[in-house]
Order: structure tokens, then C-alpha cells, then sequence
């Protein structure tokens, strides 16, 4: 047989194309974005000061593609899937996020990788003010179907 580490190196491989969308006939699906923030806090109509913004379809110049590169989001998304045994087999399609200031900026990214139960991810990165020269990261990775 493979050996091992070959086998992986084939499957990470695989898993990454799949992910830039080199697998025809795979679809990511996304779904309606919501209307309003989901779990934040409210008084009546008006978000309070400190939570997440309104969410936003990413446009082609939008930051948000910037902070996804540096922070390897998708690359994260690929290992937190591997670790659930999750096969990916599309790619993975950002459909829409959510920003909320703090000493930095909190990106809350919806993602999906596929159709149906099991496809939709809440990826967060953290952006750290400029000065601090440090990269953004992701803090947290969430199935959210």
C-alpha cells in the first residue's frame, strides 16, 4: 500500500483543491443572510454599543479576504473538518460576515462547505490594531446547522 504520510500529503492535497474549488460539480451553499445580528443584544430596534454589526456580502476588495488570508482561515476550517472526520469535497464559500470593534477588529464569518446539516461554520478571527504588528488569528470555529 501508501504509505501513511504519502496518503496524507495525497488527502491534504485533495482537501485543499476541493476547498478552492477545483472538484467539479461541488457546491457550497449558502443560506439567507439574517436580517439582524444573531445573538447579540438589542434594546428594541437599536444594536447596543460593543456587539457584532449587521451582517455584509463580501465584496471583491472587501478587508475581510485580507484578514481570511493572513489568519489562514480556510486552512483552519480544512483541519477543524479533518478533526470531526469531516470529508470535504467543495469549496468553501464565504457567505457572509459581521464586524464588532474592540482593541482590534472581530470578524465573525459564516461559512459554508457544501449542502444540507453539517455544512455551515462560524469561523471568528481576531485583527489586532496595526501597531501591535502581530497577524490576525482565529479564535474560534463553531458548527452552526
Amino acid at each position: 500500500g501508501v504509505p501513511r504520510p504519502a496518503m496524507a500529503r495525497v488527502m491534504h492535497v485533495l482537501l485543499f483543491a476541493a476547498l478552492l474549488g477545483f472538484v467539479p460539480g461541488a457546491v457550497a451553499t449558502c443560506p439567507p443572510m439574517p436580517s439582524a445580528p444573531s445573538g447579540d443584544v438589542t434594546a428594541g430596534s437599536r444594536r447596543l454599543v460593543g456587539g457584532f454589526g449587521a451582517p455584509i456580502v463580501p465584496q471583491k476588495d472587501d478587508q475581510v479576504w485580507k484578514v481570511m488570508a493572513q489568519s489562514a482561515a480556510t486552512e483552519k476550517l480544512i483541519e477543524h473538518c479533518m478533526n470531526e472526520g469531516r470529508d470535504l469535497f467543495v469549496a468553501a464559500e464565504l457567505c457572509f460576515y459581521s464586524t464588532q470593534v474592540v482593541a482590534g477588529m472581530n470578524y465573525r464569518l459564516t461559512l459554508s462547505t457544501g449542502e444540507g446539516k453539517g455544512s455551515l461554520y462560524e469561523v471568528v478571527v481576531y485583527a489586532p490594531l496595526a501597531y501591535t504588528g502581530n497577524p490576525p488569528e482565529v479564535t474560534r470555529i463553531t458548527s452552526i446547522d
